[in-house]
């Protein structure tokens, strides 16, 4: 099997990546250091895989999720603010929040299905976000941490996810590009 840059992810409604894309048409004058996320590339990252994982094995997790998938209700995300890993001072990655009681927990049962499979564990604190730009140089951006700054509490409004995704990152120099390799709906009833 061949070896593949992976990981698991959901995505937002398309409403709330055109709120974010026209955020970052906004600000992206403002500094020319940035690397900026496409809006199709848009994503929250539920767990990493690697950088060059067994095709195969991506395949038995992608499986091992399938029942998990199954008995996950649909649920709400909000996403507001923006920050910066590992602040706004010294900042190396741009990022929208997302708040929702039940990320932490899906991802968690993701995390435990991969360790189990043989996937490395994390080794940091998970915190729901969506990466919008990569800091390649901080020269210039002065400018840019102030829009930043005054946007703490942005809201792009609220998504319902009803589905996660295994994807393969393509990587090259004109950017990466994603490719879904299975689409696990959520498929227990929201409760009325």
């Amino acid at each position: 099997m061949p070896l593949i840059r992976a990981f698991v992810a959901i995505r937002l409604e398309p409403r709330i990546d055109q709120s974010i894309a026209r955020f970052i048409d906004q600000i992206r004058p403002l500094s020319g250091g940035i690397s900026w996320t496409r809006p199709d590339n848009l994503h929250l990252t539920l767990k990493f895989l690697g950088e060059r994982v067994d095709r195969g094995l991506v395949d038995e997790l992608t499986a091992a999720i399938g029942p998990l998938a199954a008995e996950t209700v649909p649920f709400r995300v909000t996403t507001r603010g923006i920050g910066a890993f590992p602040n706004l001072h010294r900042p190396r990655t741009i990022f929208v929040g997302l708040d929702s009681d039940r990320l932490p927990e899906l991802a968690a049962r993701i995390e435990d299905l991969a360790v189990g499979l043989g996937f490395a564990a994390v080794d940091h604190r998970f915190t729901p976000h969506l990466t919008i730009g990569r800091i390649r140089s901080a020269r210039g951006f002065r400018p840019l941490r102030s829009a930043l700054e005054s946007a703490t509490d942005i809201d792009f409004g609220v998504s319902t996810v009803r589905s996660l995704a295994i994807c393969q990152s393509h990587l090259s120099s004109g950017g990466a590009r994603y490719e879904t390799i299975a689409e696990l709906r959520f498929e227990m009833p929201i409760a009325s």
